[in-house]
C-alpha cells in the first residue's frame, strides 16, 4: 500500500518556514508603519516577496512530490526533491533580504553573471 510518510515528514518543516516568513512580513510592516501594500519600502517589499514566492511554489510542489511518493517513487528521489525545494525557497528568501546586485543576491537568486 502506498503511503505519504516522507511528504508528511517534510510538511511540518515547510509550515514552520512559511510561518517564519509571515512573521518577518509582520515585523517589517510594524517597523515601517505600513498596514497594506509595500509602501515603496525595500525591506518590506523583500519580506512580502519572500513569503509570496514560498506560498506560490510550495503548495503545488507538495502535491506533486506527494503524488510521486504515492505512486511509488524511490525514497531517495522524494528526499532529494524536498531538500532541493527547501534549499531553493530558503535561497530565494535570503536573496530577497539582501541588497540588490550584491554578491549574496546573485549567489542566492540569479547566480553570478558571465
Amino acid at each position: 500500500m502506498a503511503t505519504l510518510d516522507l511528504t508528511l515528514s517534510y510538511t511540518p518543516l515547510l509550515a514552520l518556514i512559511v510561518a517564519d516568513l509571515s512573521l518577518l512580513v509582520v515585523i517589517q510592516r510594524r517597523r515601517s508603519d505600513v498596514p497594506y501594500r509595500d509602501g515603496d519600502i525595500v525591506p518590506l517589499r523583500g519580506a512580502i516577496r519572500a513569503h509570496g514566492n514560498f506560498a506560490e511554489y510550495v503548495p503545488i510542489s507538495l502535491i506533486l512530490i506527494g503524488l510521486l511518493e504515492f505512486t511509488g517513487a524511490t525514497a531517495w528521489l522524494i528526499h532529494g526533491l524536498f531538500v532541493l525545494l527547501i534549499l531553493a525557497r530558503l535561497s530565494h528568501a535570503k536573496a530577497m533580504f539582501s541588497v540588490a546586485k550584491s554578491p549574496i543576491y546573485f549567489v542566492s537568486r540569479v547566480f553570478p553573471p558571465g
